[in-house]
């Protein structure tokens, strides 16, 4: 810590700045791990997919045979 500032200065600027060699290698495995997936589609996605190949199409409108 810095003899110049205080304590609410040093705690404010995040404290201690060591590096932690064990949490740097934890998240480039998860980087890792998070690159090497394939990405498939949700299951949300899935779901509107399969309801939208049922799903009749809808009638184009035609505004000029009825006023509105």
């Amino acid at each position: 810590m810095d003899p110049n500032t205080n304590i609410a200065a040093w705690m404010i600027s995040g404290g201690l700045n060591a590096t932690d060699t064990a949490g740097a290698r934890n998240r480039e495995h998860l980087r890792a791990l998070d690159e090497s997936r394939t990405t498939t589609p949700g299951l949300l996605s899935r779901l509107a997919a399969s309801i939208a190949a049922i799903r009749p199409t809808a009638a184009p409108a035609e505004p000029a045979c009825c006023p509105a």
